[in-house]
C-alpha cells in the first residue's frame, strides 16, 4: 500500500512539475496541440489504419490514425472520408 500511495504521489508530483513549466513553443507551422488542429483529408483514406469501428443506427464509423473517420451507410461495402474531423490524432476507439 506504501509503494502504490508513493508511486501516487511522484506521479502527482511530476505532472505538477510539467504542468507549472508550461509546454515548449511548438515548431514553425506545428500547432501546440494536437487538438488544435482539424484532421486533413487524405487521398488515400482508405488505406488508412483503421483501429476501432461502431454502428450509428445503420451507419458503419471507423476511426484511425491521423484523426481519419470513415463512413459507410451501406453496411460495410463501401467506405467515404468525414468531411469535418476537429482532431489531427490517432483515435482509437469509437461508441
Amino acid at each position: 500500500m506504501n509503494r502504490l500511495l508513493r508511486s501516487l504521489t511522484l506521479l502527482g508530483v511530476a505532472w505538477f512539475a510539467n504542468g507549472a513549466a508550461g509546454a515548449a513553443p511548438a515548431a514553425a507551422g506545428v500547432p501546440a496541440e494536437p487538438l488544435a488542429a482539424p484532421a486533413a483529408r487524405v487521398a488515400h483514406a482508405s488505406r488508412a489504419a483503421l483501429l476501432a469501428s461502431a454502428w450509428a443506427g445503420t451507419r458503419v464509423v471507423a476511426v484511425g490514425e491521423r484523426g481519419v473517420v470513415m463512413l459507410s451507410d451501406d453496411q460495410g461495402k463501401t467506405f467515404r472520408q468525414a468531411r469535418d474531423v476537429p482532431m489531427d490524432v490517432t483515435l482509437t476507439s469509437v461508441s
